[in-house]
């Protein structure tokens, strides 16, 4: 229980410094934007043209800087759960990032989407992957983040959240699922831990 707790404070902090610092690099790309020349008749002007330019270039250096960020803080987490099994790795594998992680595009309130790519697959492995995935779920979910709605509870179908959106897994409704384990409906079972075979049949569909 303490080590769990431990995590989630470790957790919380990593994010919350990712998010100040995220925060602190927006407003500077901000006083670039500010200088630009509106009272001039021809807005498209060199001068302006510089500015966008030097705006733009800064918000995808503090994109790419982000999705740093929040790929190192996945790989903590991952590392930690698997920590947290009592048994050794069952085959040789990796966690390959889906979504916005996977594009570039992740920011702290990004939800989490990725599969497990696999050497094997047996029964006996299919249950190492589902205990490590749901190990993350519920590290991901302690940090209080997660809507409840994400959840798929019947009970709570029609319950509003209106606390704060943050980071999370990726939803359980039907269009989502972008997680190992998949949506929850017996057609996603398992959607995402693929061998480098089904990989490639799943890509080519």
């Amino acid at each position: 229980m303490r080590d769990q707790q431990k995590l989630t404070k470790e957790i919380k902090s990593d994010l919350d410094s990712i998010r100040k610092c995220s925060r602190k690099e927006t407003d500077e790309a901000n006083s670039i934007i500010n200088l630009w020349n509106c009272k001039t008749e021809e807005l498209d002007c060199d001068y302006n043209k510089g500015i966008t330019r030097s705006f733009c270039d800064m918000i995808k250096r503090q994109a790419t800087i982000t999705n740093t960020r929040m790929k190192v803080l996945t790989g903590k987490i991952l590392q930690h759960c698997i920590k947290m099994i009592a048994c050794p790795q069952p085959c040789r594998f990796t966690a390959v990032a889906l979504g916005s992680l996977a594009k570039g595009e992740a920011t702290p309130y990004s939800d989490l989407e990725f599969m497990f790519l696999v050497e094997e697959k047996t029964d006996l492995l299919i249950k190492y992957f589902e205990l490590l995935a749901m190990s993350v779920y519920f590290v991901i979910g302690n940090i209080q983040e997660t809507p409840l709605k994400y959840m798929n509870i019947e009970e709570l179908k029609n319950f509003t959240d209106n606390g704060m959106n943050g980071f999370k897994i990726d939803g359980l409704q039907q269009k989502a699922g972008n997680i190992p384990t998949g949506n929850g409906t017996k057609e996603q079972k398992n959607k995402f831990i693929l061998t480098v075979d089904e990989l490639m049949t799943f890509i080519g569909t």
